[in-house]
This record gives C-alpha cells, sequence and structure tokens, in this order.
C-alpha cells in the first residue's frame, strides 16, 4: 500500500489491513513490521521510521536527520533510565555493584 511522504499508519491499521489478530498495544504487528523492515528493507531500498502516530516512509533527507536526532534522543533518555536505575539498585545494594558491572560486559 503506497503512502504519502510523511503520513503515517498506525500499527492498529496494519493490523487490520492484514488481519492480525492482536491485543492493545499491538505487540504482534509491531514485531511483524521489525521483522519486515530487518527481511526488506535495506534489499529494497525502503527507509521506514516510526513515531506516535504510526510507521512512515523516509523519502527526503531532512525526515531522515529529523528522524534519526529522534532516535539518539531515545537513546540518550534510555541511557538515563539505565543509569538511574544501577545507581539505585548499587546504593541499596553495595557488595553488588561488580555483579552489575558484569551485565555491562558484552559476551561472546
Amino acid at each position: 500500500m503506497p503512502l504519502p511522504t510523511g503520513k503515517a499508519i498506525s500499527s492498529k491499521d496494519l493490523a487490520y489491513i492484514f488481519d492480525i489478530d492482536d491485543a492493545e498495544a499491538n505487540p504482534i504487528t509491531r514485531e511483524a513490521v521489525k521483522d519486515a523492515m530487518r527481511l526488506y528493507a535495506v534489499d529494497l531500498g525502503i527507509t521506514v521510521g516510526a513515531n506516535g502516530n504510526g510507521y512512515f516512509l523516509i523519502k527526503t533527507m531532512d525526515e531522515l536527520q529529523s528522524y534519526l536526532k529522534t532516535l539518539e534522543g531515545r537513546i540518550q533518555g534510555i541511557r538515563e533510565r539505565k543509569s538511574l536505575v544501577k545507581a539505585a539498585w548499587c546504593k541499596d545494594h553495595p557488595f553488588q555493584k561488580t555483579l552489575l558491572e558484569d551485565l555491562d560486559t558484552p559476551t561472546a
């Protein structure tokens, strides 16, 4: 289904279009979109973004830059929350600080 540039389609609408029986937050549909992006987006040159309104096609450099800036902001917010959670845990469980640091070490 072609979408006009800048026009988002919600996961609820996608679930309806593809006849996916999904819960209120549409986790099955959202995962299906991610799977499709992993499998086809790069090969077909389809650049998909997402926001609170749904999924949309990115057609211009301005749209891409704006979306990437949004993602960077979300990443920073997650890092800040992670740091706060770890700090709170360490304060309440000081002897487990080393175990917590091990969680940040990538495994092979």
